[in-house]
């Protein structure tokens, strides 16, 4: 059977006006005739409680899948990797048509999630690397729209909000998280700061997919849950020993997947129920967590009982602080301390050191890109890395940044910052415009980031059935004539400079 004809793209405002079980929120209108209560689609309200639409069905709506795409497109967008954000403007470019696609084989049970791609990026400091999976765009779109759904069950909902976990909650994020562990921090004397160990390649997935589905009576829902958490892999091969680090059996989550925050929180609930105990706070963000206690010794005990439950629920870990202190850390909270990538003190927040250097490292980068690609001015306009895409690149760095830690109180430090990157857009002008001078005018228009007519794909079929053009006998004519004429002018003037110089030899 065909699929019907594709619908037109919803607007932001249409969405807004959409909940999430695909049903219009406008309330009920009045009819002005007969003072009837009509719903927007000219039916009459039932009486009774109304059953919500089922899960799976909601999966498969438009306006669920459009909600979930503009997510999934905002931050393929904002992602610095080139070819994750060229393949979110390919999908853009047919959005509706696929996005069809997709609802229609999820309503026939045919959606197939297609391999995705493992990149092994490097850490930094020699520090290992970390498995990212880089899956389609029609996947991440249906993971997205499964975790929004998921996050609507009141069940899930109840375990994901209750004010300690802020990893991966939809009203939470680290804003919030840093304003919990400030006020915890405020109230408490002593603080121990780590995080669990591989947490995302450790956490046993079948158990964690159970905790979700166990929330609702939904086979056929419960099922494609079930196959958007398993990670395959089209790369496999290609890895090499960074194979062993993907999460390609029964065990661990992928990192990268929408859905992979929701099953670690789920996993977790009831080691936060334990950790919130018994005069102890304990604020997590997916893998990170702080205890903040009302002293050293109420806060290594703490500690213990963490270490203790996690190797009860799978190969799980966290570090330690006197055994670790570049993973962990301990001490007064009035001394201030490190989380999630800020320096928290009774007094501010600000970046922390290692984040700061992070943006001027990502910075440089950039630039250092540029520079090595600057030597083949045509291979840099193909890659887009001229100096329009270097300026481009490097302010999505700052922008992304920026908002990460717009929180902070610091604002001396970040002005600090801008004159540090102002010093280095102009030692990055300087050098590219001195290379820009040594080359000719069109290789200087392809490395500015101006296109060149001559650079445009040529149609050759055209070309092929186009005859060069025959001269006429007139124009063969008017060139003789010419070219006659110059001969003529030429040895004219070598006579007239022999005679001369005959006669000067006479005398």
């Amino acid at each position: 059977m065909a699929p019907p004809q594709v619908s037109r793209t919803p607007s932001p405002a249409a969405l807004a006006m959409v909940r999430s079980d695909g049903q219009s929120s406008r309330l009920p209108e009045a009819d002005s005739q007969n003072g009837r209560v009509e719903l927007t689609d000219g039916t009459l309200p039932s009486k009774g409680k109304q059953r919500s639409k089922p899960l799976y069905r909601r999966l498969c709506t438009h306006a669920n899948l459009w909600r979930a795409w503009f997510v999934v497109q905002q931050n393929g967008k904002a992602s610095r990797s080139a070819r994750t954000r060229a393949e979110i403007s390919e999908f853009a470019a047919s959005a509706p048509e696929q996005i069809h696609k997709v609802a229609y084989a999820l309503s026939h049970s045919r959606y197939v999630f297609s391999p995705a791609r493992g990149v092994a990026i490097p850490k930094g400091s020699g520090k290992g690397k970390r498995p990212v999976v880089m899956a389609p765009v029609p996947n991440r779109i249906v993971q997205r729209a499964i975790l929004d759904i998921l996050q609507s069950v009141p069940a899930i909902s109840a375990t994901l909000n209750r004010g300690v976990n802020f990893g991966g909650i939809a009203e939470a994020g680290v804003p919030v998280a840093i304003e919990a562990a400030l006020r915890a921090a405020r109230e408490s004397t002593y603080f121990v700061r780590t995080d669990i160990k591989a947490f995302f390649v450790n956490v046993p997935r079948e158990q964690a997919v159970a905790l979700i589905t166990r929330e609702f009576d939904e086979p056929r829902f419960a099922e494609i849950v079930r196959r958007a958490t398993i990670t395959e892999l089209d790369n496999v091969n290609q890895l090499g020993r960074d194979r062993d680090l993907f999460p390609l059996e029964e065990i661990g989550v992928a990192q990268g997947s929408a859905l992979s925050p929701l099953l670690c929180n789920l996993f977790l609930d009831e080691f936060d129920r334990r950790m919130n105990a018994r005069g102890i706070r304990c604020i997590r963000y997916i893998d990170d967590f702080i205890l903040f206690a009302p002293s050293r010794e109420r806060a290594m005990k703490a500690l213990a009982g963490a270490r203790k439950y996690l190797s009860s629920i799978g190969s799980l870990d966290c570090y330690d602080p006197v055994e670790n202190p570049d993973k962990a850390e301990q001490g007064l909270t009035e001394n201030g301390f490190e989380f999630l990538g800020a320096h928290i003190r009774p007094d501010g927040v600000r970046p922390s050191r290692k984040a700061i250097e992070k943006l001027f490292t990502k910075i440089d980068e950039v630039f250092e890109t540029a520079f090595s690609m600057a030597e083949s001015p045509r291979e840099a306009a193909q890659k887009r890395a001229t100096y329009v895409d270097v300026l481009q690149s490097v302010s999505l760095v700052i922008r992304g940044w920026g908002n990460s830690y717009a929180f902070c109180t610091d604002d001396r430090l970040m002005r600090d910052l801008d004159r540090k990157i102002d010093e280095r857009l102009k030692h990055f002008r300087r050098k590219f415009f001195r290379h820009l001078d040594r080359l000719n005018a069109a290789d200087q228009r392809r490395l500015f980031g101006v296109y060149l007519l001559d650079d445009c794909n040529k149609s050759q079929p055209i070309r092929e059935l186009v005859r060069p053009m025959k001269t006429s006998p007139k124009d063969l004519l008017g060139k003789a004539t010419t070219l006659g004429s110059v001969i003529g002018a030429a040895i004219g003037s070598i006579s007239g400079a022999l005679d001369r110089g005959i006669a000067a030899k006479g005398t």
